[in-house]
C-alpha cells in the first residue's frame, strides 16, 4: 500500500518538473511571433511616414499655389495698367485732330461714348499750364481746378493710382506745341 502512495506522489514530481522543462523550451511571446510584430510595426511606421509626408506635400502644394496666386495678380495688374495707357492714347490721338480743328462739341461726343465703357468713370482734358478742366463728362468739374498735379503736368503717359482710383494721364500734342492733358479716371479694380 505504501508503494500505491508513493507512486502517484512521484508522477506528480515529474509532472511538475515537465511543466518546469516546458516553460523553459516555450519561447516568449515576442519571439514565438517575431515576424507578425515586426510586421505591424513597420505598418505603423509606413502610416506615420506617409501621413507626415503627405502633411509636407500639401505644405509645398499650398505655397506654389499662393504663389502662383501672387504672379498671376501682378501679371493682371500689369495688363490692366498696359490696357489703361493704351486707351488713352487712342482717345488723345482722336482728341487732337478735333481740338486742331476746335470742334469740342466733337471731343464732348468721344468723352461720352468713352463713359459707356464699364471701366471708364470719368474722362477729362485738362489745361497743361493752369489744371483748369476745359471739358468732362461730369459738366460740374468743367472750370474747376484739377488737383493731382502730377497727373496734368505731365509730358508722358501715366499711369496713377489717386484717391484709390487709377488715373491715366497723356498729353495731347498739337502741330507744334501741347494742347491740353487728357486724364481719363478709371472704376475701383474689382
Amino acid at each position: 500500500m505504501t508503494a500505491k502512495k508513493n507512486t502517484p506522489t512521484k508522477k506528480e514530481t515529474t509532472s511538475k518538473k515537465s511543466l518546469d522543462q516546458k516553460d523553459k523550451t516555450t519561447p516568449p511571446f515576442w519571439k514565438k511571433h517575431f515576424v507578425k510584430l515586426f510586421l505591424a510595426l513597420l505598418l505603423i511606421v509606413s502610416i506615420l511616414w506617409g501621413w507626415v509626408a503627405n502633411g509636407q506635400l500639401q505644405k509645398e502644394h499650398e505655397q506654389k499655389l499662393s504663389a502662383l496666386k501672387q504672379s498671376h495678380q501682378t501679371t493682371l495688374q500689369e495688363l490692366k495698367t498696359l490696357k489703361n495707357e493704351e486707351v488713352t492714347q487712342t482717345l488723345a490721338l482722336a482728341v487732337r485732330s478735333e481740338l486742331i480743328d476746335d470742334n469740342n462739341d466733337q471731343v464732348n461726343q468721344y468723352f461720352l461714348q468713352m463713359l459707356k465703357q464699364p471701366t471708364v468713370e470719368r474722362v477729362m482734358l485738362v489745361n497743361h499750364q493752369t489744371g483748369k478742366i476745359i471739358l468732362s463728362t461730369n459738366k460740374k468739374d468743367e472750370t474747376a481746378t484739377f488737383g493731382h498735379k502730377e497727373l496734368y503736368s505731365t509730358n508722358e503717359v501715366v499711369v496713377k493710382q489717386k484717391e484709390g482710383s487709377p488715373f491715366a494721364a497723356t498729353p495731347v500734342m498739337g502741330l507744334n506745341s501741347q494742347l491740353a492733358v487728357l486724364i481719363i479716371e478709371f472704376s475701383q479694380e474689382r
